[in-house]
């Protein structure tokens, strides 16, 4: 082949995909949503289109034999098979302009009422009309659906059986001259339209059938593959979990055996601390130098019975006895301030305090003391992450006749809205592993839910100052009026 018969092949072949594509897109293509119906419209379509293609060829051969015989021509009209031509092209216009089950219903009564006239004039014995009513059920089955095709061949075995009975008891006038008369080339032709029609169908609905059954076993293969990668990758964040699992409480353990033997070397620099106390009073009575001297004295006795404070304070935090009694709040809170006073100073931390002198609380004083340390100290965090602006805390301690609100508020930025709602949950937490847990808050949550019978709540501005409020009742005993409520009452 020379290269001008290639490319005039090459031009022809796009011609002819080009019109192939073309009929596609404008008569068969699929409009329809949902894949049923995308799969009965396609099928429809296949059917009108080679329906108009068939009866179109069928016609031009009938106008060939009605010129070739002129008057002796005595099957079927030109113009009747016209009329079928341009039925069929509408139907298939209203399947592509989006009615195509009103298509269907159009097509199904056409075919039912083509093949019963057939049997009605020429007798039910006719095979034309046994083949038209075979395809119509099968067209029925496809398009509509199984059930609907065994309703639609009831209604043609009892319409076969009506006019059967009809025409041999004579009420029906047959014309049974065709049988006597010699066989035209259209009888085969007809056949042969029928015969390709039905296979078309048939075809059709097999190769969806196949094709839906090649989806589903792509999607269970895909869906293995996807259920296998699941697996796995819940089987990593397990491992993953665990493992800050056991790295949380790891460090947990660490802390804990920390505080027993950190409580038992408090007690034990509490005894020679408070000899030296001693042993300095007595040397500061027995002075009788010069003041200076006894400056000094003072001095030294006043730090040695600060550092008792404060031992004392980090041993009260260390201990764990479930004391309950009626304790002074005030006394608490003074504690915990004076055991991070030290961060308070090296933080540059400017302490506002409204505490009334005579609240008293039922209550585990040690677990108060442990609320308050965590909530100044998380409080003292939140301001050494800010580097510039004032850095203020102002905790403050109010009452009424049955509850007592303890507020610390801090100028550390706030909290971002979309944390807001994890900041109680164990072990979340902004901060480093080095600087926080996160069960600082979770820990304060629960000894004032469980321990106090109380509530907290988190007010912030973000970019600005954080307020925790704290409500406890003044007794245990169970109260009509809810903690919360006496927030918004005061």
């Amino acid at each position: 082949m020379n290269t001008d018969s290639r490319t005039l092949f090459q031009k022809l072949s796009t011609l002819v995909l080009s019109g192939i594509h073309f009929i596609y897109s404008r008569c068969i293509r699929p409009k329809a949503s949902d894949e049923d119906s995308r799969r009965q419209e396609f099928i429809l379509n296949i059917i009108l289109f080679g329906s108009v293609v068939l009866v179109g060829i069928l016609d031009l051969f009938i106008l060939f034999l009605s010129f070739q015989h002129g008057n002796a021509y005595q099957g079927i009209s030109f113009l009747g098979y016209s009329s079928i031509l341009v039925l069929f092209i509408l139907l298939l216009v209203l399947s592509r302009v989006g009615y195509f089950k009103i298509a269907t219903a159009i097509l199904l009564a056409l075919y039912y009422t083509s093949a019963t006239y057939s049997a009605i004039r020429w007798g039910v014995e006719l095979p034309l009309a046994g083949f038209t009513y075979v395809l119509t059920i099968i067209i029925a089955s496809v398009l509509v659906g199984t059930g609907f095709g065994f309703f639609f061949t009831t209604i043609i075995a009892l319409t076969l059986v009506g006019i059967g009975w009809a025409q041999v008891h004579g009420f029906t006038p047959v014309m049974l001259s065709w049988k006597y008369q010699p066989i035209g080339l259209e009888d085969p032709i007809e056949f042969s339209i029928l015969l390709f029609l039905i296979m078309t169908v048939s075809w059709l609905s097999n190769r969806e059938v196949e094709r839906s059954l090649v989806r589903a076993r792509k999607s269970e293969h895909a869906l293995k593959i996807e259920r296998g990668s699941l697996e796995l990758k819940v089987e990593e964040r397990t491992k993953a979990l665990r493992a800050a699992e056991h790295e949380k409480l790891t460090q947990l353990y660490r802390f804990a055996e920390f505080g027993k033997i950190s409580s038992g070397i408090f007690h034990d620099l509490m005894n020679p601390l408070n000899a030296l106390i001693a042993n300095i009073n007595s040397f500061e009575k027995s002075l009788d130098g010069g003041a200076q001297s006894k400056q000094y004295i003072v001095r030294a006795v006043n730090a040695s019975r600060r550092m008792g404070a404060l031992l004392g304070s980090i041993r009260k935090q260390m201990g764990t006895p479930e004391i309950f009694t009626s304790f002074p709040v005030k006394q608490e809170l003074d504690e915990a301030i004076a055991m991070l006073e030290h961060r308070i100073l090296r933080t540059g931390i400017t302490l506002n305090t409204s505490i009334e002198e005579t609240i008293y609380v039922y209550g585990n004083p040690l677990k108060f003391h442990q609320i308050a340390i965590n909530l100044i100290a998380n409080a003292i965090d939140a301001i050494e992450e800010k580097t510039e602006g004032e850095k203020q805390i102002t905790i403050s301690l109010t009452k009424n006749d049955r509850f007592v609100t303890f507020a610390i508020s801090d100028t550390g930025g706030g909290i971002d809205s979309r944390i807001k709602d994890k900041i109680f949950t164990p072990f979340f937490t902004t901060k480093t592993q080095i600087h926080g847990l996160g069960l600082g808050l979770s820990t304060t949550k629960e000894i004032i839910k469980k321990d106090f019978l109380g509530t907290i709540t988190v007010s912030t501005e973000p970019g600005r100052s954080t307020t925790f409020t704290v409500v406890l009742p003044i007794s245990h005993e169970k109260t009509k009026e809810d903690p919360e409520n006496s927030i918004s009452k005061r």
